[in-house]
């Protein structure tokens, strides 16, 4: 079970007016020739059990890196990497403890943003490999994915809505070869020229462990400088199903840094 986990937990990851970037703005792309970086470090909790017992738990700690550079002012090149130090927690009355502190995960993609005016739309595509599955599988996890965000920025606050569908590749075995989907609807806003907040609510489902949750997430981000941002994220399963287990519990808290160069 703890091999979809790594699935949820990814699953389950305010623009200044006048300011010439919006580093936290959803549809934000670095303008030509300019590099944006986003670094994040996070902590998480999963858990799934059910009325025969079971409850099994797995704590994570991830340190990424996120870089995408403007090949011009609406498209860029993407690249991110990460490394994940995981703990499994005893399960079904057994004590040992599975830690995992060498997990490096990547992704190569491509962002097109379009909406010089309130009308905003971007879709990315990407390729990822998650080495932090290998340890219970025998190999990397790779996949595609596919989203799409679309939005009307009303001056006070911005509304939109993303889908994503992401794609195993090579992968056989435990459900690990179905697609996994995600909805999310959210707002953004800027306040008082030095905060920003998005805050959003998502179901996502995995057709292959047939799992499905719904969560809340939020994020708060200070104006160090019109060039830097510091937040704090979040977010909360708090209506999981698990065909197998029953009910799935997950959160995740975490501090990004961003700028552009």
């Amino acid at each position: 079970m703890f091999k979809k986990t790594l699935l949820l937990l990814g699953v389950m990851a305010l623009a200044t007016p006048a300011m010439a970037t919006e580093l936290t703005n959803p549809f934000y792309t670095p303008n030509k020739g300019h590099v944006a970086s986003v670094t994040s470090l996070e902590a998480s909790r999963y858990q799934d059990k059910d009325k025969s017992g079971y409850n099994g738990r797995q704590y994570d700690k991830v340190l990424s890196e996120a870089l995408s550079y403007g090949v011009t002012d609406e498209i860029s090149v993407d690249a991110a990497i990460s490394n994940t130090w995981m703990r499994q927690a005893p399960k079904m009355g057994i004590s040992e403890v599975n830690k995992e502190d060498t997990n490096i995960d990547w992704v190569l993609g491509g962002t097109y943003t379009y909406g010089t005016g309130p009308v905003k739309m971007q879709g990315k595509l990407a390729y990822g490999q998650k080495e932090s599955w290998s340890h219970e599988n025998g190999g990397a996890y790779k996949y595609v994915k596919a989203d799409a965000k679309a939005g009307y920025d009303f001056g006070v606050v911005l509304p939109y809505v993303q889908a994503s569908w992401e794609m195993p590749l090579w992968a056989s075995h435990d459900g690990a070869d179905k697609p996994i989907y995600l909805v999310r609807g959210a707002a953004y806003k800027q306040w008082c020229n030095k905060l920003a907040t998005d805050l959003g609510i998502a179901y996502t489902h995995f057709e292959g462990s047939e799992v499905s949750t719904w969560t809340v997430d939020a994020e708060v981000s200070y104006f160090l400088t019109p060039d830097w941002t510091l937040g704090m994220y979040g977010n909360y399963a708090f209506d999981g199903r698990s065909k197998d287990r029953g009910t799935v519990y997950a959160e995740k808290i975490g501090l990004r840094l961003r700028t552009q160069f």
